[in-house]
């Protein structure tokens, strides 16, 4: 199966995401349903090669085949803003450690 980004209207700046932090178009945030909140993938536009690392810090994007959802800065970054989307490979470089609550002194 091929996955697609999509990025950010304009009209999302400022709102709330999932991770309770402002959404800021002029950073490398970015959204999945799939990966963790916090998980840092490298993101690579398979039609340029460009890649970016960007964090996720949002749940969405929920269209079919859409994997992430990029902010605008790190959709200019891979030459996508005119396409909207693109296809993407999500390479993730670290996922958040689960709590398993058990402490040392278990």
């Amino acid at each position: 199966m091929s996955y697609k980004a999509s990025h950010y209207d304009k009209r999302f700046a400022g709102k709330t995401m999932a991770d309770g932090t402002p959404m800021n178009p002029r950073s490398n945030v970015a959204a999945s349903k799939s990966l963790p909140l916090a998980t840092v993938p490298k993101v690579t536009n398979l039609q340029n090669g460009k890649g970016a690392v960007v964090e996720i810090r949002d749940r969405g994007p929920y269209v079919a085949a859409r994997i992430v959802d990029l902010s605008p800065k790190t959709a200019a970054d891979l030459g996508m803003r005119d396409k909207g989307v693109v296809p993407v490979e999500v390479l993730p470089l670290s996922v958040p450690q689960r709590d398993t609550g058990v402490s040392a002194a278990d």
